[in-house]
């Protein structure tokens, strides 16, 4: 399954902007049937499988590699149309593994949610200097154009093999033709099918504004530092949820080294942590960093390196955040007078926010680790 960013609501669209478009509901049950019928395709398959081997847990073997393999090459799929569009990938799920591409390799996690999650997933975000059209459907259709190649293989396969394994051959082939048509009949259970997304901007392209929260991260992430972005797109950050508008607050506070003012957004990061679970479960890593990003602050602004996140803390923020351990090990040095230890540790900053797709990082890392040296050590005169 793709997906069209990372927003958990959608920013308000604009005054006189088309929302997007959605089919008919029809078009709902219809998926959901062919999912059955892709959980039914499995269950057969496991049985057949069974009736060969004499083995349940082969049979169980057969069916989940099956799923977990077609899963794969289908996320693929949308991986490599993202790349040739020049999208940018935020991060690919499969089950509760999660791969974060990098320049130099991948960072990999296990990561569960209380929230309902697609087995696999793809977040990009397109560039803004292309059009996103023919980007989109390309990276809609990317997942299934894999699935139909797997799809072909097999059929390869089935026509060499005449003993009893055919027909396990023919039940792992049914169940990568009910994937792909449950992927291709446009409706939304959740997430928005890969058809529903080819479909809209195929033939009912809508206008780019109505994604202002997308336009926002696209361009975040194609190296425009907080603190600089235009006021529409500020905007439409901070309209993505209350936790974005504490992380963007903070955030620009940090890059303009206004420490007290960052600190001082505790309050509000309290406030903004969703009371129902699923959110608060799909808000959970950007909580985690905006409360390191608050402890980071406070610790300069009170002048106290005890008040800095913990290990556990650091933990929990390095996955999209890595320059925080290094801008850490900055301020101890920082209270210690040694600014060139300061300097070594923002430019191992700059360097793990560099490896990073999004191209904001390193600038976000100069910016701060440049305020930091600029601060005076003893706070001014009340």
């Amino acid at each position: 399954m793709a997906g069209e960013g990372s927003s958990v609501r959608a920013a308000p669209v604009a005054p006189g902007v088309t929302a997007p478009w959605v089919p008919a509901k029809g078009w709902l049950s219809l998926g959901k049937g062919v999912m059955w019928a892709y959980m039914f395709a499995l269950g057969m398959l496991m049985g057949v499988v069974a009736a060969i081997a004499h083995a349940p847990l082969a049979a169980l073997a057969v069916g989940i590699s099956t799923l977990f393999i077609s899963v794969a090459i289908h996320e693929a799929g949308h991986y490599m149309a993202a790349r040739r569009g020049g999208m940018t990938v935020l991060f690919m799920r499969l089950f509760v593994f999660e791969l974060a591409p990098r320049r130099r390799g991948w960072a990999c996690r296990v990561k569960r949610y209380a929230h309902r999650v697609p087995v696999g997933l793809v977040m990009a975000l397109p560039n803004l200097a292309t059009p996103w059209r023919p980007v989109f459907i390309a990276f809609a259709l990317g997942g299934v154009v894999a699935n139909t190649f797997q799809l072909a293989c097999l059929a390869i396969a089935l026509a060499l093999t005449h003993d009893a394994y055919a027909r396990m051959l023919l039940g792992v082939a049914c169940c990568v033709t009910a994937m792909l048509l449950a992927n291709v009949i446009p409706f939304k259970a959740g997430m928005e099918s890969d058809g529903l997304l080819a479909l809209r901007w195929w033939r009912h392209p809508p206008d780019p504004r109505a994604y202002p929260g997308m336009r926002a991260l696209a361009r975040m992430v194609s190296g425009t530092a907080i603190a600089d972005m235009p006021p529409a797109d500020a905007q439409a950050l901070k309209g993505m949820s209350a936790m974005h508008a504490v992380w963007y607050a903070v955030k620009a506070d940090q890059q303009r080294g206004e420490w007290a003012a960052a600190a001082a957004q505790l309050d509000a990061w309290k406030a903004a942590i969703p009371a129902a679970k699923p959110l608060r479960s799909a808000l959970s890593d950007l909580t985690e960093q905006v409360r390191g990003e608050i402890a980071f602050a406070a610790a300069i602004s009170q002048r106290d390196a005890a008040l800095l996140p913990d290990k556990r803390a650091l933990r929990a923020a390095g996955w999209g955040n890595p320059g925080l351990a290094p801008r850490c090990r900055a301020v101890v040095a920082w209270l210690d007078g040694d600014i060139n230890a300061v300097i070594v540790a923002t430019i191992e900053a700059m360097a793990l926010a560099d490896d990073c797709t999004d191209r904001s990082l390193k600038e976000s890392e100069r910016l701060i680790g440049e305020a930091l040296a600029a601060t005076p050590l003893e706070p001014a005169a009340p």
